[in-house]
């Protein structure tokens, strides 16, 4: 079954833009606030 590797890259990708959101966060100096919002906002 393929599923398994599907749900695997799939989490390393959350976990990138994770990553991702937390770097901007940081470069911002705001942390805590909401990134993934905006983020989704843009769309």
């Amino acid at each position: 079954m393929h599923e398994d590797q599907y749900h695997k890259e799939q989490r390393e990708q959350v976990e990138d833009n994770t990553k991702r959101i937390t770097a901007l966060e940081k470069k911002q100096g705001k942390p805590g606030k909401p990134v993934e919002v905006e983020v989704t906002r843009k769309k």
